[in-house]
């Protein structure tokens, strides 16, 4: 089995329109880590079977941060982050944070709210970055595998 480069997410997505990922409410993110586990425990090499499962483990537990981006926000922020390109991962996941208001609201107004709320996605993006560093290539690989999977890639 191949696990592939988290880059390769970002090519296939430019294959494919947003609007094919509708997302499939709150559970598609456990249909991820259910695939992941299905895959970490069916297809991979036993030396890299228990880094997948404490990545799944952790992805798990800390999910908070990355429910409101949807498969193909998630597919998107991982590969970029995979593939070492931090800021336009960050750019992805608060873009995908954010609704068109509240992007039209920050560039109008400016005001104290709108701050507030760059700086409440600022800090659940470092969650994220911080969660995604910590599980590591091993569960970034399987993850990018599941996500390709997820989205019909």
């Amino acid at each position: 089995m191949s696990l592939l480069d988290p880059s390769e997410l970002l090519t296939a997505l430019g294959d494919k329109a947003e609007s094919e990922f509708a997302a499939k409410g709150d559970g598609w993110f456990d249909d991820i880590l259910s695939e992941g586990r299905k895959l970490s425990e069916n297809e991979l090499p036993d030396e890299l079977k228990t880094a997948a499962s404490d990545a799944l483990d952790e992805l798990e537990v800390n999910k908070a941060p990355l429910l409101r981006l949807g498969a193909f926000g998630l597919a998107q922020v991982v590969g970029y982050f995979g593939s070492d390109k931090e800021e336009e991962a960050k750019n992805a996941y608060i873009a995908k944070q954010a609704t068109y208001e509240e992007r039209r609201k920050w560039m109008q107004v400016g005001g104290d709210l709108a701050q507030q709320d760059r700086e409440e996605r600022d800090k659940a993006w470092d969650e994220t970055k911080e969660l995604l560093k910590k599980i590591g290539t091993v569960g970034l690989k399987v993850l990018t595998k599941v996500l390709l999977g997820s989205l019909g890639l």
